[in-house]
C-alpha cells in the first residue's frame, strides 16, 4: 500500500462503489433517486482531489496517455468480454444475426452512452454503467486543456460547460457530453484539495471551516433532494442525462458529494487505512469491473428473489466477496500468511458453494428428514426426533424469510447460507491454525482443494441435514481442543476456548448420540487428567456438559414438544430380535406374543401377525422396515411403557443366540468399516408438500456436477476411497501411530477417539455417509499434523 494514500477518499468512493452496487439493484423510488442524487459525481470530485493539472503541453499529452491506459483501455477490454459472453448467451450463430449484433454493439461502443439513445435514426442501446470511464477521461482531459488554454478563467468555461449541457443535452460519442458534466466536479474536487490545508491551519475554534462546508453542504444537499423528490422533474442520474432541477441537481450533487468527503476525513482517524470502506475505495475500478461482469448471472440468480432487498444484499455479497478474493490473491505478500490463509479459505468455499447454491441447488439440497423439520417450522408442532435445536435453526431462517415478505423457499434459503457460511468458516479456521503450525503451503493448498471439490463437501455443505452442522462443530472443537493444548497458541486461549465451548456445544445437541459422545470423552480425561495444563480442556468440556444436560433435559419442561420416537433409540436391539425371528429361531409362544404385541395393527393392513411380517420384510442392512410399523402405528408410548419387559427379551435372546445377534451387529454396522453397502449423493429436485420450490438455473451445471459425483462415487479404485470404511480405518492407523509417539502433542489421541465414540454410538443404517461425514472433515487436520515433520 503507498504511504501517501488518502485514505478518507478511498472511504468516499468505497461508499460510492457499494452504493453504485445497490443503485442498480433496487427499484425504484426515493431510496434509488438519494444514492444516485451524489454516487458517481462523486467518483468525479475524488478524481479532481487527486488529479496534478499540467504546466504545459507535454505534460499534458503525458498524462492523456496514462487516462488512456487506466479508463479507456478498461473500458474497451470489459465491453469486449461482455459483448462475447452475451454472444455465446443468445446461443444464435448465423451470419445474419451476427452482423447486426456487431454493427449494434459497435454503436453501442462508439456512443459509449449510459443510457439508450436515438442516433442516426436508429436506437442505439446503453454501453451500461462503462458510460463512466470515457466521461471521467475527457472531463479530466478537457479541464487540463483549459487550464493550459485560459489559466485565468479556465474555472469560468467550466461554469460554460455545465450550461451547455443542461441546453442543448445532446448525447455525444464516447459520452463526451457526459464528461463535459463531469468536468464540473472534477473542478471542484480541485477546488477541495486546495483549501483543506487551509482549514487545518486556522487552528482551534469553536466550529472549524471544515466542519461549517460538512454541515451546510449536507444541509443544502439534503434540502435541494427533498425539493427535488416534490417537484415533477426526473430525478438526478448522470447515466440518463437527468440533471435534476437545472443548475439546483448540479449544486445538489456537488454538495452530497462533498458532505461525504468531509464526512470521511472526519473519521479517518477512527479506521484503519486497510479497512473494508478504503479497500473497497482503494480498489473500485475492480469492484466496477466484477460488477459490470456479474450483471448477466445476476440476471439469472436474481430472479429468485421477488423481495428487492434480498435481491440486492446477495448481489452486493458476491461481488465483493468475488472482489475481495481476487485482491487477496494480489497481496499475497503483503498480508501475514495465517490471515491470507483463513481469508482466502473462506472467499473460496463460500463463492463456490453460493453459485452451486444459486444456480444448481436453489434453495438447498432437500430430503426426507429436511422435510419432516419443515414440517414442525410450518405447523408449530415441534418434535425432539430430529434435534429440535437444528430444527430450530430452520426455524430461524423461515423467521427471516418472513419478515422480509419471502416464503418457506427463501426460509429454506437463508437456512443454507447460514450452514455455508459456517462450513466457510470450519475451513478457514482449520487451515489458520495448520500455517501457524508450520505445515508447507503446498499442503495447506492441497486441503484447500480438498474441501473445495471432495465430492462428499461440495454435496454437504448446501445440503439442509443436521449432519452438515454437526460435522463443522465437530472440527472446530477438535482443532481449537488442540490449539489449547499447544503452547503456540497461548495468545489467542481466550479465542479457542469460546471455539471449543461453541463446537462442543453444536456436537451436544446437532445430534441425538452427540452428547453421548461428549459425555464419554469427559469421562475419558477425567480418568486420565494428569496436567495442571489440561484443566482448562476438562473444564471446558465439563461446561459443555453441563449445558448441554440443562438444555436437552430442559425440553421436558414442555410438553408441546415431542419427544421422538423411543423406537429409534432401539434401532439395534430391535434389529438383532427381528434377525432371530427372519432366521426362524426357537422363541417360545409368550416371547412371540410379546413381539405380535409390539405392533398388533399389523395385522389389519397385512393379516399377519408382526412377527411374520418380521420374518418376510427383514432388511438386514437397515431397521426402517420394522421400526416403522411402530411409529407409523403409534406404538412407540407402548414400547416406552413396557421398556424394561422387551430388554429382558432381547437379553434373554441374545444369551441364546449369541451368533445370530453378532450377525445382526455386522450387516448393520460393517458399512462404515467392512466397505460394504453403497450409497450415491447428487442433486435432485425433491417433491414436497410444503411449497418449497427446488429450482436448477443452469441445468447442464447440475448435470456435469452430478456427472461428477457419481463418477468419483462409483468409479472402481474411487468407491474405495470414498467409502465411510477407509475414513473409519484411516482414523484408526492414525490413533494407534500416535500412540506409538513418545512426544507429546497436545494428547492427539482424542481426536480420532472423538469421531470413533461418535460414529458407534447409534447406526440406524448400514454405510449412510452423512451419519459418519465427521471424519471426512476431521481427517485431514489429523493428517497434516501427524505426517508433516514441521508440525513438531
Amino acid at each position: 500500500m503507498k504511504k501517501n494514500r488518502m485514505t478518507y477518499l478511498d472511504m468516499a468512493k468505497g461508499i460510492g462503489i457499494l452504493f453504485m452496487i445497490v443503485g442498480h439493484t433496487i427499484s425504484l423510488g426515493w431510496q434509488k433517486d438519494l444514492i444516485y442524487s451524489f454516487h458517481m459525481p462523486l467518483f468525479f470530485v475524488c478524481s479532481g482531489m487527486t488529479m496534478v493539472l499540467s504546466n504545459n503541453w507535454l505534460e499534458w499529452r503525458e498524462a492523456a496517455k496514462k487516462s488512456a491506459k487506466r479508463l479507456l483501455l478498461p473500458a474497451l477490454v470489459l465491453f469486449m468480454v461482455m459483448t462475447l459472453w452475451t454472444y455465446l448467451v443468445e446461443g444464435q450463430f448465423d451470419a445474419a444475426y451476427t452482423k447486426d449484433f456487431a454493427l449494434n454493439r459497435l454503436a453501442s461502443l462508439l456512443l459509449a452512452s449510459g443510457s439508450d439513445v436515438m442516433a442516426f435514426g436508429k436506437e442505439v442501446a446503453a454501453i451500461g454503467l462503462l458510460w463512466f470511464l470515457p466521461a471521467l477521461f475527457f472531463a479530466r482531459l478537457l479541464l487540463d486543456a483549459l487550464h493550459l488554454l485560459m489559466p485565468k478563467k479556465w474555472e469560468s468555461l467550466v461554469l460554460l460547460a455545465w450550461a451547455l449541457v443542461l441546453i442543448l443535452h445532446l448525447p455525444l460519442p464516447l459520452a463526451l457530453d457526459l464528461g463535459l458534466a463531469g468536468m464540473g466536479f472534477v473542478d471542484i474536487g480541485i477546488w477541495l484539495r486546495e483549501r483543506l490545508p487551509q482549514w487545518e491551519q486556522e487552528g482551534k475554534k469553536k466550529i472549524a471551516t471544515g466542519d461549517k462546508a460538512l454541515i451546510g453542504a449536507g444541509i443544502f444537499w439534503f434540502l435541494a433532494f427533498l425539493l427535488q423528490e416534490k417537484s415533477a422533474v426526473p430525478a438526478f442520474d448522470m447515466a440518463q442525462r437527468d440533471y435534476g432541477i437545472t443548475f439546483l441537481g448540479l449544486a445538489m450533487a456537488a454538495c452530497g458529494s462533498l458532505s461525504l468527503i468531509l464526512l470521511c476525513r472526519k473519521l479517518e482517524k477512527y479506521v484503519r487505512a486497510d479497512g473494508f470502506l478504503a479497500t473497497c475505495g482503494r480498489y473500485s475500478m475492480l469492484l466496477l469491473s466484477i460488477h459490470y461482469l456479474g450483471y448477466l448471472p445476476y440476471l439469472y440468480y436474481g430472479s429468485l428473489f421477488p423481495m428487492g432487498v434480498v435481491r440486492c444484499l446477495f448481489r452486493l455479497v458476491l461481488e465483493v466477496c468475488f472482489s475481495f478474493f481476487l485482491i487477496l490473491w494480489k497481496k499475497k505478500k503483503e498480508i501475514q500468511q495465517e490471515v491470507w490463509w483463513s481469508r482466502l479459505a473462506f472467499l473460496a468455499v463460500f463463492l463456490l458453494q453460493m453459485n452451486y447454491l444459486l444456480f444448481c441447488r436453489f434453495p438447498g439440497g432437500l430430503q426426507y428428514d429436511s422435510i419432516n423439520q419443515l414440517t414442525q417450522v410450518v405447523t408449530g408442532q415441534y418434535s425432539n426426533h430430529h434435534p429440535i435445536y437444528h430444527t430450530l435453526w430452520l426455524t430461524l431462517g423461515a423467521k427471516l424469510a418472513e419478515i422480509l415478505g419471502g416464503d418457506l423457499t427463501l426460509g429454506v434459503f437463508f437456512f443454507t447460507v447460514m450452514q455455508v457460511l459456517v462450513f466457510s468458516y470450519m475451513v478457514s479456521y482449520l487451515l489458520k491454525t495448520l500455517q501457524q503450525i508450520g505445515i508447507r503451503q503446498r499442503y495447506l493448498g492441497i486441503i484447500l482443494g480438498y474441501f473445495l471439490v471432495f465430492p462428499y463437501h461440495l454435496f454437504f455443505a448446501a445440503y439442509v441435514n443436521k449432519d452438515t452442522l454437526f460435522t463443522c462443530c465437530g472440527v472446530i472443537f477438535v482443532v481449537s481442543f488442540y490449539r489449547l493444548s499447544c503452547a503456540h497458541f497461548a495468545g489467542s486461549k481466550r479465542a479457542d476456548v469460546c471455539h471449543m465451548l461453541i463446537g462442543g456445544l453444536g456436537v451436544s445437541l446437532l445430534r441425538s448420540n452427540g452428547l453421548v459422545a461428549i459425555g464419554i470423552l469427559f469421562f475419558i480425561f477425567l480418568l486420565g487428567h494428569k496436567k495442571d495444563g489440561e484443566s482448562i480442556r476438562l473444564a471446558v468440556m465439563g461446561c459443555v456438559v453441563a449445558i448441554s444436560v440443562v438444555l436437552v433435559a430442559g425440553l421436558r419442561l414442555f410438553p408441546e414438544i415431542g419427544q421422538g420416537y423411543e423406537s429409534e433409540k432401539f434401532s439395534m436391539p430391535i434389529q438383532q430380535i427381528a434377525r432371530v425371528i427372519a432366521e426362524e429361531e426357537h422363541l417360545s409362544k409368550e416371547e412371540r406374543q410379546a413381539v405380535d404385541a409390539l405392533c398388533p395393527e399389523v395385522s389389519h393392513m397385512t393379516g399377519q401377525t408382526f412377527s411374520q411380517f418380521i420374518h418376510d420384510n427383514y432388511n438386514p442392512w437397515r431397521a426402517d422396515e420394522i421400526k416403522g410399523q411402530i411409529q407409523f402405528w403409534g406404538r412407540d408410548a407402548y414400547l416406552k411403557k413396557h421398556k424394561l419387559a422387551y430388554l429382558k427379551l432381547w437379553l434373554s435372546l441374545g444369551l441364546r443366540y449369541p451368533n445370530t445377534y453378532f450377525e445382526a451387529w455386522v450387516r448393520m454396522t460393517n458399512g462404515y468399516w467392512g466397505w460394504r453397502g453403497h450409497s450415491d449423493y447428487h442433486h435432485f429436485v425433491y417433491k414436497n408438500d410444503l411449497g418449497v420450490k427446488n429450482v436448477i438455473l443452469l441445468s447442464k451445471v447440475n448435470q456435469a456436477v452430478n456427472a461428477y459425483l457419481l463418477f468419483m462415487q462409483e468409479n472402481t479404485i474411487m468407491k474405495y476411497f470414498l467409502h465411510p470404511s477407509s475414513a473409519w480405518w484411516c482414523c484408526v492407523v492414525f490413533l494407534l501411530m500416535q500412540s506409538r509417539k513418545k512426544r507429546e502433542r497436545g494428547n492427539l489421541y482424542v481426536l480420532p477417539l472423538t469421531v470413533a465414540w461418535t460414529l458407534f454410538v447409534a447406526v440406524p443404517l448400514n454405510g449412510e455417509v452423512r451419519y459418519v461425514y465427521i471424519l471426512y472433515g476431521c481427517l485431514p487436520f489429523l493428517a497434516a499434523i501427524l505426517f508433516d515433520r514441521t508440525a513438531e
